[in-house]
Order: C-alpha cells, then structure tokens, then sequence
C-alpha cells in the first residue's frame, strides 16, 4: 500500500480462502498445506479462517471495495435482476441457470442479466448476458438492478455481493466459505445453501412478492458495504504491520 512507507519486522502471511481443499485448489492444496505450517503471522479475511486459524492467533482485516469506482451514479432502479455468470464450476452458474429456469414464468416484467466469462453458447436466450463486461458498465447494472444473485459454491469473501451492496441491490447468497463476516438473513440479504435451486427459486420471488423486504435488505445491504471500504482495509493492514516495528 502507498501510504504505508514503513519496514515491518513480522513476516505476514495473507491468507484470503482455504487454498488446502482440492475442491478448490485442485493439484496445488498440498502447497498450501505446507505454507500453513510456516512460522508467519496469518493475516485471514473472514471468520471461518478466523476460526480455523485461532491457535495462530491470527490477525483479521475487512476485505474492502473502491466506493468512487463501484457505486454508480444512476440511482434510478429498473426490473433487473443481475448474476454473474463464471465459466469456473465453484462460481455456480449452472445453479444460477437451473434456478431460475425454474421460475421465468413468474418474472414477467423483470429482466434477467448475467455478465461473465461463461462460454456464449452455455447461456439460455432467455438471459441477456454481458460477456467480458467492462468494469464502467458492470457498475451502471449495479445501479440499475434491484435484485443481485450470487450462486457461488466457493468464494473467500464474496466482493460482488459488496458491490451489489454499495447499490443498493438486495442480494440473495449462497453461503459459502466465509459469508458469515458480513452477511445476515434476511437482515441484508437472503441467505441459501449452496447448490439449492429450490432456495433460490423461492428467494427472488420472496423479495418481487414483498416490496418492503426488498427495500429493507437493500437499505441494510448499503449500510454494510459502507463498513467494508477500501480505506477501512487501509486501516486494518496499517495496524498489523505497525505492530511488527520494533
């Protein structure tokens, strides 16, 4: 980080996922199982590493978002219901896909949006899909979507939910690894296990049947991004390396 010209006497060890799971890490866990065992300061970025780590004793920080870039400037929502769409079987856009087969003939009126690298011909013509979406116009859908999805069977932190937040889209999650650090049922978001169709199918139409759920997760879904910016991460890194300065 630029501001943080200052040597720092402790070796830290980021640690942003379980990188030991195969499911995963694939071929590569058992190297991250041997960089587990190193005499480093862990440095994790959600509670379940927290937990996992807690002999370590180990640092925390909040994984945090530029609010200048994401949060977009078009505050006028339209029927949109926005997901990525990730060629990367742990992103879950089968999951994604299946759900909402489910119920598109309840969604008249609502336009289904996924953006992504998945393969043009994987894609249903049924969904509008942005491939490769530039970053600019990632954050004009933000502003325009009232419901974000996020399918994910495996994700360290989950920034897109963050950015979602930050525009006040009422997400629906997945609950993968480390989603408790932030988010809450049905306080800012509609939490589903993961690979439940079933779960997500009912969600969105829960918050498109309640308009006052839906306002309430996505006013609370913004409060929570607000905790989560870069400048808080700034914040947490310059903490820990002040405490290695001897």
């Amino acid at each position: 980080v630029d501001r943080l010209k200052i040597k720092c006497d402790r070796k830290l060890y980021f640690i942003q996922n379980k990188e030991d799971d195969p499911s995963f890490s694939g071929k590569f866990a058992p190297y991250a199982t041997e960089t587990y065992n190193l005499n480093l300061q862990k440095i994790v970025i959600n509670n379940s590493l927290y937990k996992r780590f807690e002999r370590d004793n180990p640092e925390m920080i909040r994984i945090g978002i530029d609010m200048d870039k994401w949060i977009s400037k078009n505050t006028h929502k339209e029927n949109f219901i926005l997901f990525p769409l990730r060629r990367e079987k742990y992103k879950g856009a089968d999951i994604i896909i299946e759900a909402l087969d489910k119920i598109r003939n309840e969604l008249k009126g609502f336009k289904l949006i996924g953006f992504g690298n998945l393969s043009e011909e994987k894609v249903p013509d049924w969904i509008e899909f942005h491939r490769d979406i530039s970053d600019e116009d990632l954050r004009e859908l933000y502003g325009k979507s009232r419901i974000f999805l996020l399918p994910s069977r495996a994700e360290g932190f989950g920034l897109t939910n963050l950015e979602a937040m930050a525009n006040e889209c009422a997400v629906i999650s997945t609950k993968f690894f480390g989603y408790d650090t932030y988010l809450v049922d049905r306080e800012n978001s509609l939490l589903v296990e993961t690979e439940d169709t079933q779960g997500i199918s009912e969600a969105v139409l829960s918050l498109i049947k309640d308009p006052e759920l839906m306002e309430r997760i996505s006013k609370n879904g913004f409060k929570t991004a607000l905790k989560y910016s870069q400048e808080n991460m700034v914040n947490d890194f310059e903490r820990i390396i002040k405490k290695g300065i001897k």
